[in-house]
């Protein structure tokens, strides 16, 4: 299985989807949303990843919900 994540926008308060995580070598960690391939430093925003779980309206479930 692939592990699906998504992200709280702390600059735009909206929750979007992640095309990519980016582990820099300085330890630093980024992220292409899904929206205008804007690129996120992981201070400007809050990474979740999914459960695998559906809730019982068939949402998908993920940390921090």
């Amino acid at each position: 299985m692939i592990p699906k994540f998504r992200v709280w926008d702390k600059n735009t308060n909206d929750m979007v989807d992640v095309k990519t995580i980016d582990l820099e070598k300085d330890g630093s960690i980024g992220c292409i949303v899904d929206y205008s391939n804007i690129n996120l430093d992981a201070s400007e925003c809050i990474l979740m990843q999914s459960t695998g779980l559906k809730d019982k309206n068939g949402v998908e479930i993920f940390e921090g919900d």
